[in-house]
């Protein structure tokens, strides 16, 4: 769920001084840190195709490159594309430049056309490809090439409500090293939360929760506060034992669990201190802050915020009724968030099973579940 700032730093000195994190990631380690970036000119835009290709022929893209080394750095080609899918053999092969540059990924030769159209969907890595040139121009000119035999291929003009071409990047902002420091802290602790949060910082120590301790909603709790609340506490007794008492009140007490509405402005102020970039259209609605320091308090402006942190919560509170000392701050990049289950084909689900599902889900913070 985390957003993706543009900021210049030096990713090599950082690298080989600072961080032996950064140095043992993969792409997916930040994959959901990548940002997506069109293609420039001389990309072919528009409808269509190109028609035609034959093998051997070129078709120049290129794709926006960041002034320093990102962390990673893929092209999506899925609009390469065998042109009838009857030829015998398929290959794609990417040049630096031009025609007669330097080869910078070769692909596997493929019997069927509907196969290579498949792979060529994968992400390619090209980040070890990129050079001073390229960082210092802003681009990479790549030419498509394929070898075709008993067939030709085409390629798809960008299209961004159809077809797409694009690059991911991620460039090592502060705000990436710090979400991969969080998650790689987290990972050490034993800390699992669906979906990662935006900001999460763990403290020394743990709060833990005892037979005394009670779920305080504070203010004038709606229907809905309240239906997060007692969920909060079935999850709790369901892991620890300990049955908590749901209570309005003023205020919470030490080893309390608080549930709290604020304002949308007096949030956002919460959340800034832990993040400073907000993206302007952040759902409020949904987001949330989440101390736990003597008692854990969640805080938000909307009844899905509460219910989120409340989820949160309940994911990080162990068998031992312990739960981390630690900051949080989160909201979603989507504002619909979900899945499709087609179910339609002779399948017979019963609505336990439905009911159990749908809480599942939600505890995972989906919000849009298509059935049919």
């Amino acid at each position: 769920m985390s957003q993706y700032p543009v900021r210049n730093i030096s990713f090599l000195l950082f690298l080989t001084l600072v961080s032996p994190v950064l140095a043992q990631t993969s792409w997916s380690d930040f994959a959901d840190l990548a940002k997506e970036v069109a293609p420039l000119d001389p990309t072919p835009m528009g409808e269509g195709h190109l028609g035609r290709l034959e093998s051997g022929a070129c078709a120049q893209v290129r794709f926006p490159v960041p002034k320093m080394k990102p962390l990673g750095y893929r092209v999506c080609l899925g609009n390469v594309v065998a042109y009838s899918g009857r030829g015998t053999s398929y290959q794609l092969i990417l040049r630096r430049d031009n025609d007669k540059g330097t080869v910078v990924y070769e692909g596997p030769v493929i019997a069927k056309g509907d196969d290579w159209n498949a792979d060529n969907r994968n992400p390619i890595d090209l980040l070890n490809q990129l050079t001073d040139k390229d960082y210092q121009q802003g681009y990479l000119d790549i030419c498509i090439t394929a070898k075709v035999t008993d067939d030709g291929w085409t390629l798809y003009r960008h299209n961004p409500q159809g077809r797409g071409i694009s690059a991911q990047i991620v460039e090592a902002t502060e705000e990436v090293r710090r979400s991969l420091r969080e998650t790689d802290e987290m990972g050490k602790r034993g800390v699992a939360v669906i979906p990662i949060p935006q900001a999460f910082h763990l403290s020394d120590g743990s709060l833990t929760l005892s037979a005394n301790s009670r779920i305080v909603l504070i203010g004038k709790p709606t229907a809905a506060d309240r239906f997060a609340a007692k969920d909060l506490a079935d999850q709790i007794k369901e892991s620890t034992q300990l049955q908590l008492q749901v209570v309005a009140a003023a205020a919470g007490k030490a080893r309390d669990i608080v549930l709290r509405r604020v304002s949308v402005s007096s949030l956002k102020d919460l959340l800034v201190k832990a993040r400073r970039t907000i993206p302007g259209d952040c759902s409020f609605d949904q987001a949330y802050s989440l101390t736990v320091t003597d008692r854990v308090v969640v805080t938000a402006s909307g009844e899905a915020g509460l219910f989120y942190g409340a989820q949160t919560v309940a994911q990080m509170i162990g068998n031992d009724a312990r739960i981390p000392r630690c900051t949080v701050s989160d909201w979603p990049d989507y504002p619909l968030r979900g899945l499709q289950w087609d179910v339609a084909r002779g399948q017979t689900v019963k609505v336990d099973f439905w009911k159990f599902a749908l809480r599942e889900f939600a505890r995972c913070k989906l919000n849009a579940i298509m059935i049919y």
